[in-house]
């Protein structure tokens, strides 16, 4: 479930031809959910970078819950983010799974299962998130577990990281319990964020995302890193500059992206930003953006008058 509808049917799209689940009709809050009466064995949330409510807290510690964590935007050209702590706020609280605006399928689709079946499991962007965390922090971490993160973090799974790291199922649990209050102590159950709900730019405040098109799924992480970027205004050298990539990678980011959409005829400057702010998210109104964009596509013959649907 999400605040969005257009978000809630892009997830419910990317898990719904995995034959292992059996997905019901997404719901927009708790309050619908409850309402509904729905039998489930795990439920995904689609949540802000806001924090979490004490509600939303206690409904993930008594449900298995995977989060869904959308695009955060960048940070000002030359700075740091700490980005480790959206996901580790959301594991503090109680959600068994996280994934990231540009998860796979089947990823999505195991971190779903796992939440179901095996609370103890790992994901290995979690496991990395908390080495960053425990390292930013000074948070102590046994050997063992240590070492199991280590090895989830490669991408082994976690039963085959606890026997290369020599731990029992129950130590692990126990270890990764310590962590959860350890973190929580130290305040890391809360996503740091500005006092007015936006990152600073060095070229005035950006609209943080808070609409991202289920199409936007398709493109990879780095292409649509590189559209939030022009959708702030900076130019291919900025860019380039700021991700240490080629000014030609940049333009071939964009360019390609582009012809996924089917926008082939007219990739003026106005209609490239026009096509970076709709991806990007940095707007309020997506259908309006969508409409304009359906005009460029149907002035060109040989172009498709839909927008294309997540690769599944």
């Amino acid at each position: 479930m999400a605040g969005d509808q257009a978000l809630r049917h892009g997830l419910v799209r990317l898990l719904a031809q995995d034959p292992r689940l059996r997905l019901l009709d997404p719901v927009a809050d708790l309050a619908e959910l409850r309402t509904a009466g729905l039998q489930y064995d795990a439920c995904v949330l689609g949540l802000p970078e806001t924090g979490f409510s004490d509600t939303v807290t206690e409904f993930m510690r008594a449900v298995p819950c995977v989060v869904w964590i959308p695009a955060l935007g960048i940070p000002a050209l030359g700075e740091q983010a700490d980005g480790w702590r959206h996901w580790v706020a959301s594991w503090v609280r109680g959600a068994r799974g996280v994934v990231g605006h540009d998860v796979a399928r089947v990823a999505f689709a195991d971190a779903v299962l796992s939440a179901a079946r095996s609370p103890h499991d790992l994901q290995p962007h979690i496991a990395r998130a908390l080495l960053e965390a425990t390292s930013a922090t000074d948070l102590g971490v046994s050997a063992t577990l240590a070492g199991t993160l280590g090895e989830v973090a490669k991408g082994r799974r976690t039963a085959a990281a606890m026997s290369a790291s020599g731990t029992s199922a129950a130590t692990h649990a126990l270890d990764l319990a310590h962590l959860r209050d350890a973190c929580e102590r130290a305040g890391l159950g809360v996503p740091r964020r500005s006092g007015d709900g936006r990152r600073r730019h060095d070229r005035g405040d950006a609209f943080e995302p808070g609409v991202i098109p289920p199409e936007a799924l398709m493109l990879s992480s780095r292409v649509r890193e590189v559209l939030r970027c022009y959708a702030d205004g900076y130019d291919y050298e900025e860019i380039a500059r700021h991700l240490n990539i080629s000014e030609t990678t940049v333009k071939s980011h964009v360019l390609s992206a582009m012809d996924k959409f089917g926008i082939t005829h007219n990739r003026s400057s106005e209609v490239r930003q026009l096509f970076a702010i709709y991806i990007s998210g940095r707007h309020s109104r997506p259908d309006l953006l969508l409409r304009r964009l359906d005009r460029i596509r149907s002035s060109t013959p040989a172009v498709s008058a839909r927008l294309p649907v997540v690769p599944l």
